[in-house]
């Protein structure tokens, strides 16, 4: 997967409130009519899933790509500044029990190194900050004749479409590393701008794991490492890529033992119900409230938040 970055904009303070969460899916004339039945249930089941009075847009286009690839804007926001904004929205939503507990495990000072965190315009506005964008991601798919099954069905030699919609759809939404393109092995300077999912990538209870060893086991956790939700890509050469995202799940080979959509290498053959995967507690614990109400309440301090650089980040599958 690639990725890019120039400034396009500013992060702004406040949002509106609206009904619902909204995800506006627009098509182009590239996108086959099964591809796009196929995303409006994708986006549908994502509407379900979570309650933020966010609307997010999305341009969607078929071309010369991979499985699927994500243009996304994102920005910068001091380490405080975003703590400040998880803090605030777990206070406001202690049915978010992901969200609560990942508060509990910042502390005042940014723990990763001096750098800013960064955040989709997308994940920005789920925390309550303004980012005003026209379109917050360009998905493009693969127009490969015969490459997809539509029907969320394993097909034999196909690649379950909604699966690879849904990963890319998450990386609109937030999930996302600065490890991401660094060859293997390569040295994480103190001062970069981690995703805030970053955060919590653990190596064991109480030990953060920001780092580019293929071979290390560092896992996604909420509560600073006690809970292993699923293990991350450290292998910047999966599958026999250039450039496999360490924001994805670990790759052990096709089939995929285990399959969920985040999976760092899509397989053929293979299809998972889209929104039932570790990928949602990931979400949860950006800040994207569940529609599920879960037990275990929690209250925290309000605080407040201002951003600042926006680029655009492309990646693709």
């Amino acid at each position: 997967m690639k990725q890019s970055y120039f400034a396009i904009a500013a992060f702004a303070c406040a949002l509106p409130a609206q009904a619902s969460f909204i995800i506006n899916a627009s098509y182009d004339s590239s996108v086959p009519a099964a591809a796009q039945t196929a995303f409006n249930s994708v986006v549908a089941k994502y509407e379900s899933l979570f309650t933020n009075n966010v609307t997010v847009n999305i341009n969607v286009t078929f071309g010369a790509t991979g499985l699927g690839g994500s243009s996304t804007a994102v920005g910068t926001i001091s380490y405080s500044g975003w703590r400040s904004a998880v803090i605030a929205q777990a206070q406001a939503h202690p049915e978010n029990i992901y969200l609560v507990a990942a508060a509990a495990t910042l502390p005042t000072t940014n723990p990763l190194g001096t750098g800013n965190v960064t955040l989709t315009f997308a994940e920005a506005r789920a925390l309550g900050i303004r980012a005003v964008t026209s379109v917050d991601s360009i998905l493009t798919f693969s127009n490969t004749s015969n490459l997809f099954e539509y029907g969320g069905v394993a097909q034999s030699g196909r690649y379950d479409f909604m699966d690879v919609a849904a990963h890319e759809l998450d990386e609109a939404l937030g999930i996302g590393s600065a490890l991401t393109g660094l060859a293997n092995n390569a040295s994480v300077a103190s001062s970069t701008n981690f995703d805030a999912e970053d955060y919590y990538r653990y190596s064991a209870n109480g030990t953060r794991a920001v780092n580019t060893n293929p071979n290390a086991n560092v896992y996604f956790s909420y509560n600073g490492g006690a809970t292993n939700v699923a293990r991350f890509n450290q292998d910047n050469n999966a599958g026999g890529n250039s450039f496999a995202d360490r924001n994805d799940w670990y790759f052990s080979g096709c089939p995929a033992t285990t399959v969920y959509t985040q999976n760092a290498i899509g397989c053929p053959n293979q299809a998972v119900p889209v929104g039932t995967g570790p990928e949602t507690i990931v979400l949860n614990t950006l800040g994207w409230n569940p529609a599920s109400p879960v037990p275990e309440p929690a209250t925290w301090l309000m605080g407040t938040v201002a951003l600042g650089l926006i680029a655009l980040r492309r990646r693709g599958q």
